[in-house]
């Protein structure tokens, strides 16, 4: 099981490994380490500067995967010492990114070939974007194993499992709590909050347009917002179907021991499984949509002068005081970010930091 483990934790840290390498040549020369440079550059200064950024990920990718191998190895086989890499990856990725995106900023180019900029005037509403009979599974697996718990929980013992090893053995106990016991449907409904949250923002995002071919570039954009509230709505099917399922683990592993454990972990490995194949679709779809704005504009993005220079640390950053949108579209990679000048953000970044706040809490407080 531990070696399954290290395979999956691998795989994980590859596929971020090829996303680092490719984000700074996603759009070529239209947004090269998110700055618009001339075919001429792109081709030329761009591929030594883009060779170096690749070697230096590389090799920091290499040292990161040898020492997780090493803690995993040496340390009393702890599989999830692996955890690690991903962070300090993606952590050397952005140093990184931002150290290149300095180098290729003097060769920045400034677009000239759209003058006139259109704005949409269109009211999107939640309900629009919204699966009634999706919804309603979601509330299902949500309200079913809740059900089940209330059930048997006069049954529990007065101790229950509430942490299993990479073998299927509990250890780690707790005292029998409303909290211990309900804590993962607390959590996922929390989850379900935050997904609603992030979908309410994404409906709202601002979108620049052209004043030429405006009526096939807002379709296209349209188009796009639809693929990723798509995507949104499944991470939000298949997450309260896992944290469902691992929710009855307490029963489960007291009722058929370490065998439910491990088809737990089974149905962990799927869900990931799914949802790393949702994502390649959905982005892939997007690609597809901006080669058709390709197409119509000879741009895949639209932005004007005026907020171009708020963009930060290689267009990954957007912070401008006198814009008034939270979200907008992303100068690099695909989907939307956020204003980081907007006091609304405080909403979204406060009810992001409850969760790990309150699981801390009640960690110190032996509740979980």
């Amino acid at each position: 099981m531990k070696n399954v483990l290290n395979i999956w934790f691998f795989v994980f840290d590859v596929v971020a490994f090829l996303i680092l390498l490719y984000i700074p040549i996603m759009h070529k020369e239209d947004a090269f380490f998110g700055t618009k440079v001339s075919l001429e550059t792109y081709q030329g200064i761009g591929n030594k500067i883009r060779n170096r950024y690749w070697f230096w990920l590389t090799l920091t990718f290499i040292q990161i995967e040898i020492l997780g191998f090493m803690l995993s190895t040496y340390r009393s086989g702890i599989a999830t010492a692996w955890f690690v890499n991903l962070p300090l990856l993606l952590i050397a990725g952005l140093i990184f990114y931002v150290i290149f995106a300095r180098q290729v900023k003097p060769y920045q180019v400034v677009d000239e070939t759209i003058h006139r900029f259109a704005t949409v005037l269109k009211v999107r509403h939640l309900s629009d974007y919204t699966n009634i009979a999706l919804e309603v599974v979601i509330g299902l697996c949500i309200i079913i194993p809740t059900l089940v718990l209330i059930y048997y929980y006069p049954l529990l013992p007065d101790r229950i499992p509430v942490h299993w090893d990479i073998n299927g053995h509990p250890n780690r106990w707790a005292e029998k709590s409303f909290i211990s016991v309900f804590m993962l449907p607390l959590v996922t409904i929390y989850l379900q909050g935050l997904f609603w949250l992030l979908k309410h923002g994404m409906i709202q995002v601002k979108m620049t347009l052209p004043a030429e071919h405006t009526a096939e570039y807002l379709e296209c954009k349209e188009e796009s917002l639809r693929v990723m509230i798509s995507l949104l709505d499944q991470i939000r099917l298949l997450q309260v179907i896992l944290l469902g399922t691992i929710s009855l683990s307490i029963l489960s592993s007291m009722a058929s021991g370490i065998s439910s454990i491990n088809g737990i972990l089974l149905v962990t490995i799927i869900s990931d499984v799914v949802i790393l194949f949702i994502c390649g679709y959905n982005i892939y779809r997007m690609m597809e949509i901006e080669e058709k704005l390709k197409t119509l504009t000879g741009t895949r993005s639209v932005q004007r002068e005026s907020e171009a220079e708020h963009w930060y640390l290689g267009g990954l950053f957007y912070y401008n005081p006198e814009d008034p949108a939270l979200f907008l579209e992303k100068r690099i990679g695909f989907g939307y970010t956020m204003n980081f000048a907007n006091k609304s953000i405080f909403l979204y970044f406060g009810y992001i930091i409850l969760l790990p706040i309150g699981i801390f809490l009640l960690t110190q407080l032996g509740k979980i």
